[in-house]
């Protein structure tokens, strides 16, 4: 059939109309949500450290040895001492030695030195010792309620023979010994009252409850948490007791984390109290 110009220019027109219709379009775009999700985990402690004391033989104790001696430093813990104990509870620092003789200085918490009386403990600095094995009064520092965290630090500088002793952010009290010259071998051999401290750098602390000859008479006497060694800003030792099983025997090394002294004794992980917030 042959087409006229007319209808050639009409089927023209429908196929450019009909290539640009496009009222019919039903196409969707799809977006894509980029939003990311963060979870956020909480952290929950739940440990502390129990020093206990049932065994008449040996003290219940939580030793560290140092892997270098200390001239000057800050050891920070938390504390808290049961309401129904009676012995007393010691924070020590000792030079190369974790034996009195070789002993820096030493705080002392004990239900006996409450003025308030009961539910309350009091807290000391004890006394320089005497070349005749006698001490030198102790020095009164505050009272805390028993069953009750407390923050206690103590900072030393060999250099100037000072301590100083912090108690939930106060500071209540230093002390300077004084140095005499006397042979380890006979530190006691004469009877005098000058006062004798070891001026040697800090090697060992300890924290302990009642004595080698006693028994303390709680089952849960003492409870520290958050221990914190610092020397010039840098830390030595931090333990929350967060990494342990509960009841591991501190000091044992059956964990490969375990920084403390194989002379500890009777300190367990416990899940009954936790000081860290």
């Amino acid at each position: 059939m042959k087409l006229t110009k007319t209808t050639i220019l009409l089927l023209s027109s429908l196929l450019v109309f009909g290539c640009n219709d496009s009222s019919d379009d039903d196409t969707e775009t799809e977006t894509t949500d980029t939003t990311e999700t963060t979870e956020t985990t909480e952290t929950t402690y739940s440990q502390s450290a129990l020093i206990a004391d049932n065994d008449s033989s040996d003290t219940g104790e939580l030793r560290y040895k140092m892997d270098s001696a200390l001239s000057a430093a800050t050891l920070s813990l938390s504390l808290m001492y049961a309401s129904d104990e009676d012995e007393t509870a010691k924070i020590t620092l000792f030079g190369s030695s974790a034996a009195n003789d070789h002993r820096l200085a030493e705080i002392l918490i004990d239900s006996d030195d409450a003025p308030s009386g009961e539910g309350y403990v009091g807290i000391s600095l004890k006394g320089n010792q005497t070349v005749s094995g006698t001490n030198e009064d102790d020095i009164y520092l505050t009272e805390v309620a028993a069953d009750t965290w407390v923050d206690i630090s103590l900072t030393w500088d060999i250099s100037t023979l000072t301590y100083y002793v912090t108690i939930d952010g106060t500071q209540y009290a230093s002390q300077t010994t004084h140095i005499l010259d006397i042979d380890d071998d006979n530190i006691f051999g004469e009877v005098t009252s000058e006062v004798y401290e070891t001026s040697e750098d800090a090697s060992y602390f300890s924290v302990r409850i009642s004595t080698d000859s006693g028994t303390a008479s709680s089952t849960t006497p003492l409870y520290i948490d958050d221990i914190n060694l610092t020397s010039a800003e840098t830390e030595i030792l931090s333990d929350d007791f967060e990494g342990y099983e509960t009841n591991y025997a501190l000091g044992t090394g059956d964990d490969e984390n375990d920084p403390y002294h194989s002379n500890s004794y009777s300190a367990t992980v416990s899940d009954a109290q936790n000081a860290t917030e």
